[in-house]
Order: C-alpha cells, then structure tokens, then sequence
C-alpha cells in the first residue's frame, strides 16, 4: 500500500496547491543558487523542493541517551534501532514500510530500514544522532536533515529536561525551520510520580518564555511500555504513557491532517529559508555600501589633495616668477652697461657678446630656478608616494573589516562566492597601491616631469635648441635681439648716426627684451601648470584604476542583489498565499 496522493483525498484544491507550492519552492531553489550556487541555503532549499514530493517524514531529535531509539522501539511494538548504555545511532536511520526486512544505505550518513510494520504505513520515521553529540558530524547531520521533517517529535529526558544544547536546538527547530514539535518527556519510571508535573510544567514554561508556543508534552516510560506489552498488562502499559502518544499520532496524522502537515512543512520551511536568503542579501548589501561609501569617501580625499598640492605648487610656480623678473631686471643691467659705442667690438661679436650674458645675467640663476623646479617635482612626486601609502592604510582600514580582515591576501575560494570575490578584488587594490608605492622613483620621476616642462616652454615661446636645459633656454631669448644689435651695428652708419640710433635703439631692445621675458614668465606659469596638472590628474587616475574593477563588481552584485530581493518578494507572497490556503481547506 503507497501513501494517498494528495489529490485522492483532498481533490482539486488541494492539487491547486501542491502545483503552487512546486512553483513557489523552485522559485526559492533559483534564488538560493543565484546568491550561492552550492552554499548552505541553496542545499537547504534543494532539500525542502524535494521534500514535497516525498512520503510524510516524522523525525525524532533528541539528546545522546534521551531514550530516542528506546521510543522509536516502544512506539512500532517491534526492536528496531539498536539500544544501549551508549550512544549507538551515529546516523541518521530512515524507516519505512515494506513487506520484508532490509537495509540500504543512500549515503554516507543516511540509511534506509524497511519492516512491515502497520504504523509505517503513515509515515517514515526518521531516528537521528544526538543533538548533543561528542561526534561534531552527528550534530551536523541532524541538522542537515530538519528542513525534511513533517512533524518533529522532540525527546528530552526527566533527568535532564530542556539542557543547553537542546535549547540550542529548539532555537534551530523554531527560528529557522519553524517545524511543529511534540514534546516527548521519556524516563519517567528514573523519577517519583509526584515529581513529573513539576518537570511537565517547566518544559512549557521554558516554551513560552523562550519561544513563544504551548507545547504538547508526552510524558511516558518506553522501558516500562515495552516490559508491558511482553507482559501481555493493559493498566502498566497505559500507566507507561506510550498509548497516550500513539493515539494523539494516529488521529493527528490521519489522512487529510497529515496532507495538511505535508503541505504546510514545505512551505513553512520555504518561509525560513526565506528568512534567512533576506539576512544574507541585506548584510550583502550593507557591505556593498559601506564599501562604496568608504571608496567615495577615498575620492573625496585625493581631490581635497590635489587641491592641496596645488596650491603647494603654485608656491613654487611664485618663486620661478620672482626668479624670471630677477632675470629681467639683470638684463636691463646689461644692456645698459653693454650697449654703448665703446663696446663696438663685443657688439661686432656674438659668441663674446652671448658668453659675457651667460655670465652676467644667467649666471646662477638657471641653477636657482631648475632647484626651484625640482624642489617642486620632488615634492610632488613624493607626495604622490604618500597618497598612496595613505589609500593602502584607507583600503585596509576600511574595506579588510570584520569577517574579512586577516583573509584578504590569501583568500580562500572554498569559502563563499561573494566573499571570495570581494577579497580578491580588496586584495588586488591593496597590491596595485603597494606596486604604485614600490615603483616609484623620486629622482627620476623630477627629471622626467622638468624635461617635459623644458620642452614644452621651448615650443610655445620658439625657441629651438639642441639641448633641453634652462641656461640653453635663457640664452636663446637673446637670439632676435642680437640680430637687431649687430645689423644696427654693421658697416659704418653709426660713425654718422650711432649717437641718435644707439639710445633709441638700446630702449627698443630692451622693451622687446621685456616682452619676451613676459612671454617666457607666461609660458613658465602655464606649462608648468600644465604639466603639475597631468601628474596630479594621472595620479588620481592610477588611484581610481586601482579600485575600478571593485566598482564593477560593487554595481553588478547590487543589480543582482535588487533582482534577488524583488524574487524573494515575490516568492514571499506566494508562499503566505499558501499557507492562509492550507489552514483554508476544511472550511
């Protein structure tokens, strides 16, 4: 004889909703692997799916030595599971009825009993390792096989009802499973008749205290049942409490309450689940956030630097130009010591005449603005390094918290997913600003930013010279202004005008002189500017390179954590509908 379909006994409706259920639950079974394809709750959720197409469970918690086998026996008639002064069962034990004997294992940890036995006609019971095992595994996979209980009949012992680890337990039983559970009080020939009640009333208290339900408590001697029935002694076998427990079996789970049972555990479980799906993408998503607000607020940071810098730079953009009209005022020393008929012969020549103004208005003066420049390119560059050192102690400080600190340099990838995935990329972040930190060369980076600042005021005041460097700079502006000295001074027209020409001329030249001191001062603002300008946008680029691919990931697992939310919603409303229509069906 197989179990009544559902449909048999409840007809259409009831077939209504075990369709919406299979729905509902594989609806679950997508998001529980969306989020985690092989971690816990995705098992979990595989587990309950199949559940529901599989024959009425009821399972037995307990306790190591809480007399489960003991009742399990009492309550078939027949010695079925092992029993004995220590603990035997370190599997889980599912029996079911057959017409002959046998076992099978289906795994590693579960086996299969078959018995002809009437009562296993109404459901397989299910005999599980204790609670409280020595053996961690026992626990585990007691726990792994909850969410496939209809009804859970829970054994605890009178001489020592409701202990820690049964407290624990029932917190896994009621918060996240939500299964329904019978109270099984057993050993009660261990203790006087007067003193049950006592025990009876603090297992119901402890109930409504700590979980918030009134429990059904079965207070019964499984010893005594079974010493009774060989005894063919109808009063001890009543006085044992066992017929009180059978029969409150047998009529809750008659057929259309046991269907009820079977269509509501799901269901219920489904709601845990769900539960617990919600707790995971929310601490995912505060996570996501935090991050995000932690990588803004490392932006804010680099451009209230770069602004910063700035205006550090532009201090030495300052001492250039007060170096540059030093330069000028030498200069119109020069011409005005310089450009006089008595100097005819050093102004017939131009590589004395150039010589005598390296000297005496360049003088140290390239070597004070190319410090200057350096001063500023070093300081620069070294305030670079220390960005970065500041964005790796931000990234670590910030992002490597919680769970997450101590793992990010060598996850784990048998952990969870996201988890892996948010560290590799925290740990790719921390290693690209340590590598911008290590390849920095100070020395080198000043050379490479003032060359590029030489070259660049060289193009726009056109100037072209073989040799990048100030002092090749400066002496080329006399370039034009030669020309003019030495045309002026050709052939023999100053012997007849020079004492008008000279003084007009030398105004003239040292007017021009000016502007291209002018223009030089310009270009030397501007470029460098320019060029600061470069390195500081190519440093905060560096640093937004170096998390960017966080960013994707961030913006990715957000739109799939807002898809995932939406279907939990959705699967949420479906599986109440379900419920309110379960409790519906006898009215």
């Amino acid at each position: 004889m197989t179990d009544p379909s559902l449909t048999d006994l409840l007809g259409e409706r009831a077939a209504t909703l075990l369709a919406d259920s299979r729905v509902a639950l594989d609806a679950l079974v997508v998001l529980a692997e969306l989020l985690e394809h092989d971690g816990k709750a995705a098992v979990a959720a595989r587990l309950v799916r199949e559940h529901l197409d599989e024959f009425f469970l009821l399972v037995v918690v307990g306790e190591v030595k809480s007399g489960k086998s003991s009742l399990i026996n009492a309550l078939l008639g027949t010695k079925v599971q092992e029993e004995g002064p220590l603990p035997l069962t370190d599997r889980i034990y599912v029996l079911r009825h057959g017409d002959q004997r046998g076992e099978t294992v289906r795994a590693e940890f579960v086996v299969e009993r078959v018995f002809p036995n009437e009562m296993l006609r109404l459901f397989q019971l299910v005999d599980t390792p204790g609670t409280n095992s020595i053996v961690r595994q026992h626990q585990s996979i007691t726990e792994s096989f909850i969410p496939k209980a209809d009804l859970t009949l829970f054994v605890t012992s009178i001489d020592r009802p409701f202990s820690e680890s049964e407290h624990q337990f029932l917190n896994l039983l009621n918060d996240k499973w939500r299964r329904r559970v019978i109270f099984v009080l057993t050993k009660i020939d261990a203790r006087e008749p007067e003193e049950l009640q006592p025990v009876v009333d603090y297992i119901k208290d402890n109930c409504r205290r700590f979980y918030d339900f009134e429990p059904r408590v079965f207070a019964l001697s499984a010893r005594q049942a079974t010493k009774a029935v060989a005894a063919n002694d109808a009063a001890a076998l009543a006085a044992s409490g066992l017929p009180a427990l059978k029969d409150y079996l047998l009529s809750s789970l008659a057929e259309r309450e046991r269907v009820k049972l079977k269509l509501s555990s799901p269901v219920e479980s489904g709601l845990a689940l769900l539960g617990d799906l919600d707790a995971t993408m929310r601490d995912r998503r505060e996570h996501l956030d935090r991050d995000f607000q932690a990588l803004n607020d490392l932006d804010a940071q680099v451009a209230q630097k770069a602004v910063e810098l700035r205006q550090r730079v532009d201090s030495h953009v300052v001492r250039i130009y007060d170096l540059l009209r030093e330069f000028e005022r030498r200069g119109h020393v020069f011409f005005e010591e310089q450009l006089k008929l008595s100097n005819f012969g050093l102004l017939r020549d131009d590589a004395k005449f150039r010589a005598l103004f390296e000297t005496k208005v360049v003088a140290d003066l390239k070597d004070r603005i190319g410090d200057t420049i350096h001063d500023a390119t070093d300081f620069l560059m070294k305030e670079q390094i220390a960005l970065f050192e500041r964005a790796l102690r931000f990234v670590t400080e910030h992002l490597v918290t919680g769970k997450y600190k101590g793992r990010v340099v060598a996850p784990d990838p048998t952990q969870n997913t996201f988890d892996y995935n948010r560290e590799r990329l925290v740990a790719d972040i921390r290693d690209a600003f340590a590598h911008e930190i290590a390849r920095f060369d100070v020395e080198g980076e000043c050379k490479r930013v003032a060359e590029a600042a030489y070259r660049g005021i060289l193009q726009q005041v056109g100037v072209h010279v073989g040799a990048v460097g100030l002092g090749a700079l400066l002496v080329a502006l006399l370039s034009g202004i030669l020309l003019d000295v030495t045309g002026v001074l050709a052939a023999g027209v100053l012997f007849t005008t020079g004492f008008v020409i000279l003084p007009k001329k030398k105004r003239a030249l040292m007017h021009r002189f000016s502007l291209r001191v002018d223009e030089l001062v310009r270009e030397f603002r501007a470029q460098l500017s320019r060029t600061f300008e470069r390195e500081l946008s190519a440093m905060a680029d560096r640093i937004k390179k170096a998390y960017e691919p966080y960013l994707v990931f961030y913006r990715a697992e957000i739109e799939r954590l807002t898809k995932a939310q939406e279907q939990g919603r959705e699967i949420r409303l479906r599986l109440l509908q379900i419920v309110d229509s379960v409790k519906a069906l006898d009215r």
